[in-house]
């Protein structure tokens, strides 16, 4: 066997002789690539209230696309919502739908552009699809961007990317049984399913027995394999959604060397910062914050950034999320992801605006059919015996309360963190078992129910049936793939120049993210639907007419009243507690002497939905005289408001 590391791609490409025929899928069968936007930009340039323009440059130099809505004359001042997609490279469905609701918009929705600016980056990580397009090119997971990380600390970048061995176009996994001792083992067969792999239960007595990797060799003959390849193919590139600066995961695989380093986050972060006409933010992207909330009113460990989001906000999210449901389905997201460094969270907690996540497509059974969302609209109340039927509320703290305090012990002082865990020592075991599965990044197991009366074919306090407790993500997954014939490579043995006899399969990637073509007409009416319900909601201030009232001769009082009759505040809470956001400021010019009573500078932090600020002063002047007053906003131009003085009533108004 040959001895230089790099001598094995070539004795593993003459050896790779598996067939496919007893695969799930064939390659011509998997997930599709990103599609080329270039021609549908070009279309949509073309359309009335459309504008073509760039975000920035990519790390290789790309143009990063943008499309700007709005009503030509007023597109800098009307408020705006901003729509990005494509920041994970392996998110195709994002960009898709992002330009198939940019078309919605344009050609059904003129009325919503005439009052609101909408910017669409339909692919912020540009550079990751321009890969995933070459030809001749093996299918492989490059969720980051291109720029070239030393994983393994060796002072080179590059040297180790992961390979298709078996030539079947599509790099995989590889699960090695009784691995060497460099290899840690970490999963076991599935015994209810011999095409997954799982994570051993120790309560049982399994014992790990098999290490999952990445399909390659070790190219640097470090002992480890494909940590250092290109776009997140095996370690290398940044996640874009790790790269802004909130709760940045300094030193974590994928957040990059710096805040912003990436040119693609910088530029977003600068057109953000630059706007503060955006009052909301919508990403299309794996994270979900919308089916379920982030966690509220908690802070990191210096108690000035938020881990999720402030609780006086929270009420304004669950009507986001309402609606966003009660359109969509949606009823689950898949696992919670870490939020650290992730665009969304920052340009909530950072940047001010009403900001939401959501991946777009989850699987089909994490959705209510049409029926059943008609259903839930009509509040139609289950019969009696279906009511019976339905399952008891878990006991204890819910999944998302438990990932809550997981996040919290992350950050806490220690002092907390021992608290903590004297209050898990007191959990009962089953939440404790869950509380551990999710600090370990695994799957939780069932939360517990209580007992139920008993009904036909099952005594009371009965455990469920073994199928129901077996039925994992990943087991519906593959069945999933079976039934689109798609998505999963059956493990085909190979004789692996270093490890020996290995087995490589697995799901293709991109199968768990991007949906068949066939649905995309669908979310692309639902996230239409949604962005105009977000675009409806964002806050819209209006001035009333300044009323003046004469109290005494030569002595009037003027007000001026400021309404927002939008469905959400002029700024949200952590806006006002960060200053992310401008307040609303009034106030007159002239002699200051003149201004008798009032402060000469007024401020509005924030207006509620459907409520009213008043800025007044009690000024001296000759009568019909003008008082000038200034109005500075994030919401508004600059604006002047005259008003007369003289008693508003005397004069008919």
């Amino acid at each position: 066997m040959p001895s230089h590391p790099r001598a094995f791609l070539l004795v593993a490409a003459c050896a790779s002789v598996v067939a496919l025929a007893g695969s799930t899928m064939s390659l011509a069968q998997s997930p599709a690539a990103p599609t080329d936007i270039a021609q549908p930009l070009r279309s949509l340039s073309a359309a009335p209230r459309v504008q073509l323009t760039t975000l920035g440059k990519s790390g290789q130099g790309r143009d990063i696309p943008m499309l700007v809505l709005g009503a030509v004359e007023k597109r800098d001042k009307n408020p705006a919502v901003l729509l990005v997609a494509g920041i994970h490279g392996d998110h195709w469905v994002g960009s898709d739908v992002a330009l198939g609701v940019a078309r919605q918009l344009a050609d059904k929705h003129g009325d919503l552009l005439e009052h609101t600016t909408v910017y669409i980056v339909p692919r912020l990580n540009i550079d990751a699809a321009h890969a995933h397009s070459q030809r001749n090119a093996p299918r492989m997971s490059r969720p980051r961007t291109l720029t070239p990380v030393d994983a393994d600390r060796d002072r080179r970048t590059g040297e180790d990317p992961p390979e298709d061995l078996n030539n079947d176009g599509v790099v995989s996994m590889m699960r090695v049984k009784n691995p060497p001792p460099h290899l840690r083992a970490t999963h076991i067969i599935d015994p209810d399913n011999p095409s997954l792999m799982r994570e051993p239960d120790a309560a049982k007595g399994e014992r790990a027995d098999h290490a999952l990797l990445l399909e390659g060799i070790d190219n640097d003959g470090d002992g480890r394999f494909n940590e250092d390849g290109v776009g997140g193919a095996g370690g290398g590139g940044v996640d874009l959604d790790m790269n802004f600066p909130h709760l940045w995961p300094e030193y974590a695989d994928g957040a990059g060397a710096y805040q912003l380093s990436e040119p693609e986050a910088l530029a977003l972060a600068t057109f953000v910062l630059e706007r503060d006409r955006i009052e909301a933010v919508v990403v299309f992207g794996p994270h979900d914050t919308l089916v379920t909330l982030p966690v509220s009113g908690r802070m990191d460990r210096t108690n000035r950034a938020p881990l999720g989001i402030e609780d006086a906000d929270k009420t304004h999210f669950e009507k986001l999320s309402d609606a966003f449901k009660k359109i969509t389905g949606m009823t689950a997201a898949g696992a919670a992801k870490d939020n650290k460094g992730a665009f969304h969270s920052w340009a909530y907690a950072q940047a001010g605006t009403w900001a939401v996540s959501t991946p777009v497509w989850v699987r089909p059974d994490l959705v209510k059919r049409d029926a059943e969302k008609k259903d839930d609209a009509q509040g139609d109340a289950p019969p009696p015996a279906a009511r019976d039927a339905q399952p008891a509320a878990p006991e204890g703290p819910s999944d998302a309360e438990l990932r809550a305090l997981v996040a919290e012990y992350t950050s806490a002082t220690e002092e907390r963190q021992a608290e903590m865990m004297r209050q898990y020592a007191t959990m009962p075991p089953s939440v404790q078992a869950r509380l551990m599965a999710m600090a370990q990044g695994q799957e939780p197991p069932p939360q517990a129910r209580p007992a139920q009366p008993a009904r036909a074919g099952r005594p009371a306090g009965a455990a469920a049936p073994a199928s129901a407790r077996k039925d994992s993500d990943d087991a519906k997954w593959h069945a999933l793939a079976k039934e689109r014939a798609e998505g999963f490579l059956d493990w085909q043995p190979f004789d692996h120049p270093q490890l020996g006899r290995v087995e490589i399969g697995g799901f293709v990637p991109g199968f768990k993210l991007n949906p068949p073509p066939s649905e995309h007409a669908r979310l692309i009416d639902e996230q239409t639907q949604f962005l105009a319900t977000v675009i409806d909601r964002i806050p819209r201030v209006v001035f009333d007419e300044p009323v003046v009232e004469r109290v005494g001769n030569g002595v009037y009082r003027v007000t001026v009243v400021v309404r927002n009759e939008g469905q959400l505040p002029t700024a949200s809470a952590i806006a006002v507690k960060s200053r992310a956001k401008r307040p609303i400021v009034l106030r007159p010019e002239g002699d200051m002497k003149n201004v008798l009573a009032g402060d000469r500078v007024q401020r509005a932090a924030t207006i509620a939905p459907g409520a009213h600020h008043r800025f007044e002063w009690l000024v001296a002047g000759d009568a019909n005289s003008t008082l000038t007053i200034t109005a500075r906003g994030p919401q508004f131009d600059d604006r002047t408001i005259r008003a007369t003085l003289r008693d508003t009533k005397e004069a008919g108004r």
